[in-house]
C-alpha cells in the first residue's frame, strides 16, 4: 500500500533543507513509501508474513531487482 504521508514528509524536508522539491518522488520499500498491509479478513499467517518480510528486505538491499514497468527509478 502506498503511503502518501511519506511523500508529503519528504517534500517538506527537501524544502526545509533548501533542496529543490520539484520532480518525481518514488514511493518504495527503501524509503517507507510502500509496505505490506494485512489482508482484509485478518492476518496472512506467520509463515507467509515472514516470507514476504524476507523478500522485502532483499528488494531493499538490492538482492532482488524489481523489473515491473510500474516501478519508477
Amino acid at each position: 500500500m502506498k503511503d502518501r504521508g511519506t511523500a508529503i514528509f519528504e517534500l517538506i524536508r527537501a524544502d526545509q533543507d533548501g533542496r529543490s522539491s520539484s520532480g518525481v518522488f518514488t514511493a518504495g520499500l527503501r524509503n517507507g513509501g510502500t509496505s505490506l498491509v494485512q489482508a482484509q479478513d485478518g492476518e496472512f499467517g506467520p509463515e507467509l508474513t515472514a516470507e514476504l518480510d524476507a523478500i522485502a528486505k532483499k528488494i531493499i538491499d538490492g538482492s532482488i531487482t524489481v523489473t515491473s514497468p510500474a516501478a519508477i527509478g
